[in-house]
């Protein structure tokens, strides 16, 4: 009679399916970051549409995001280390 699965092959399956599980964990790891806020007057009212420049200010290499009209903007997949963060909209010194 023929076995189908031999206690080599469920040991081999076993294996590779541990392996395929294993790789899905390490490629959900992300060594960037973002920032992300809300920008607001000095009477706190939510400024759409302003210009969000967010620097490393290691390597000199900008972002740039626009405001929604809650105010809210973000910036993803930034490398780590040290930025600075400007904001510029019409009618603001």
């Amino acid at each position: 009679m023929l076995r189908l699965c031999s206690t080599r092959n469920r040991a081999l399956l076993l294996g590779v399916a541990l392996l395929l599980c294993l790789s899905m964990v390490c490629l959900a790891q992300e060594s960037r970051g973002s920032i992300t806020g809300k920008v607001v007057d000095p009477q706190n009212s939510v400024v759409p549409g302003a210009v969000v420049v967010v620097t490393n200010t290691a390597t000199n290499v900008s972002d740039k995001a626009t405001t929604n009209q809650t105010g809210y903007f973000e910036v993803n997949f930034l490398n780590p280390g040290p930025y600075s963060v400007s904001v510029e909209s019409a009618g603001f010194k």
